[in-house]
């Protein structure tokens, strides 16, 4: 069984401008959900979803083997969360099997364990 994390970090919050870099601390909020990620002995793989390639750079900043999938125009919209999960199981089939687990992490919640 294969246990991968997905961060999913949209540049284009309309309610804080850029929150998933905002610093907290020493680290902005994305930093800190992949830093918790990357601790976890259980993940196999992590993913960062974005529409940014700055996310992106900080993302692999902190994780140098961080899975890049870059969001279409139409998931970097709005959209629920499971159609970009989607999105990603279809994009990254060889990660996936029919034992896998798909860990939704947001940045938003960065204290996570």
């Amino acid at each position: 069984m294969k246990i991968n994390a997905v961060i999913t970090a949209r540049s284009g919050s309309k309610s804080v401008i850029h929150k998933n870099i905002r610093k907290l601390g020493s680290l902005p909020l994305l930093g800190w959900a992949v830093k918790n990620v990357n601790q976890s002995k259980l993940i196999d793989s992590i993913f960062i979803s974005t529409d940014s390639e700055k996310y992106y750079e900080i993302a692999k900043n902190i994780d140098d083997n961080i899975i890049f999938h870059k969001r279409s125009e139409k998931l970097a919209e709005d959209v629920p969360s499971e159609e970009v999960l989607l999105d990603i199981s279809k994009k990254f089939e060889t990660y996936f099997d029919d034992d896998s687990i798909m860990v939704l992490i947001q940045p938003t919640t960065p204290f996570i364990d």
